[in-house]
């Protein structure tokens, strides 16, 4: 029997619990360590710099657990994983390129990518589906407050109105096939896109992901089998990460803190 698995996750808050739920479905017995910084959400609308600076605090903090590898839960800081990569130690997995892949060899003529502002400019997605399938229209709009609402848990109503104003110009009118919910925090609230667009098909890059890290874990001999150890972290509010964890059906973990790393 290998080593237990240990496994950092960032997220710029509460969104890359839904990365946490798709890898206890495949990888129970891996120890995870997620941090989530919601005091400084959402990162798309920080700076390069800015968002790389949170980027290695986090790290270094996740890297005192002496995790085997780091998972990049969020969409943002994923765009920079190159960079990051070069100047970190641990291994880092993007939560960007699984997605991409699956998404350039399914078939689909049109694709859509909802996330922040920063990484719908940036272009990563668009980018690296493109590569691989240049014959697929890749279409992009961010928004500004999303994810901060869904971190925030603001009402019903004004999610789904932000989802409307924002989105329905591009999903109303000749929309694409295949969308990707590229920010963590999006996949939250799919029954929201999925009722206003039930036409369409909502890809969560979660799921893609989690089966790249297994996949990786298991070349590497360690052990994801029985009964894992998860502990949560955030800048922000305990609570708002208990309140997701209940919705997504997860355990709440003994540990929930609130730290600054």
């Amino acid at each position: 029997m290998g080593e237990q698995a240990r496994i950092g996750v960032m997220d710029s808050g509460v969104g890359g619990l839904t990365f946490v739920r798709e890898l206890l479905a495949l990888c129970p017995g891996a120890d995870i360590i997620y941090f989530g910084d919601s005091a400084n959400c959402p990162y798309g609308n920080q700076t390069r710099e800015r968002i790389l600076d949170l980027t290695y605090r986090t790290l270094s903090f996740l890297q005192q657990s002496k995790i085997h590898v780091a998972v990049i839960a969020c969409n943002t800081i994923s765009t920079l994983i190159d960079t990051l990569q070069s100047n970190t130690s641990s291994p880092l997995f993007s939560v960007v390129a699984p997605v991409a892949g699956a998404v350039a060899h399914s078939g689909a003529r049109r694709v859509g990518v909802l996330g922040t502002e920063f990484t719908i400019a940036v272009g990563t997605y668009q980018r690296l589906i493109q590569q691989i399938n240049p014959a697929i229209e890749v279409v992009g709009k961010g928004s500004s407050s999303l994810a901060a609402m869904v971190d925030q848990g603001a009402p019903v109503q004004e999610i789904e109105g932000e989802i409307q104003s924002c989105f329905g110009p591009l999903l109303d009118h000749n929309p694409p096939e295949v969308v990707i919910l590229g920010c963590t925090h999006y996949p939250i609230v799919k029954d929201f896109f999925t009722r206003r667009y039930p036409n369409i098909e909502f890809l969560d890059p979660a799921v893609e992901q989690a089966k790249v890290v297994a996949h990786w874990l298991e070349q590497q001999g360690l052990e994801t089998t029985g009964q894992g150890d998860l502990k949560v972290y955030t800048s922000g509010d305990p609570d708002a990460y208990r309140r997701i964890l209940e919705r997504l059906q997860i355990p709440v973990p003994h540990v929930l803190e609130q730290i600054i790393p």
